[in-house]
């Protein structure tokens, strides 16, 4: 089984919601900024991006993240670093957060993952395959 943050992370994000309690635009703001896809998008970017697909306004990433996001890290263990903080072992921006949640968060979650039986991913296989229309499988019997 691939142990991966990138193998994962979607679904490690997911669960980051849920163990934040974070809702709607909350919820949208916490996994759009920290997603790789994302990583290299510029603030302006990303906002843009927001802002067509969620309807979020010009102030509404950096609300949800100064106003509701930060609180709940800090509060589920985000020892943070900022202008109020030096003492803090990482700093308050997103690849803080981002180095705090794969060094010290994702171990303990990928321990609770357990694997999937072979008929489970035998299934996951024939499923995506028969979702791509593009590709084909040849089934090749041995001699």
């Amino acid at each position: 089984m691939n142990k991966s943050y990138e193998g994962w992370e979607n679904q490690f994000l997911d669960q980051m919601v849920k163990e934040l309690h974070l809702y709607g635009n909350n919820a949208i703001a916490f996994k759009e900024r920290l997603l790789s896809g994302n990583e290299l998008k510029y603030s302006k970017q990303l906002r843009n991006k927001l802002k067509d697909d969620y309807e979020f306004s010009e102030s509404t990433l950096k609300d949800c993240w100064n106003k509701t996001i930060y609180p709940a890290l800090i509060e589920h263990g985000f020892n943070c670093k900022d202008k109020n903080n030096t003492n803090g072992k990482y700093q308050k921006t997103r690849q803080g957060v981002r180095k705090w949640l794969e060094t010290e968060i994702f171990p303990e979650y990928i321990k609770n993952i357990a694997p999937k039986k072979t008929t489970e991913l035998w299934q996951e296989l024939l499923n995506q395959a028969e979702n791509n229309s593009d590709v084909s499988l040849e089934i090749v019997r041995q001699k």
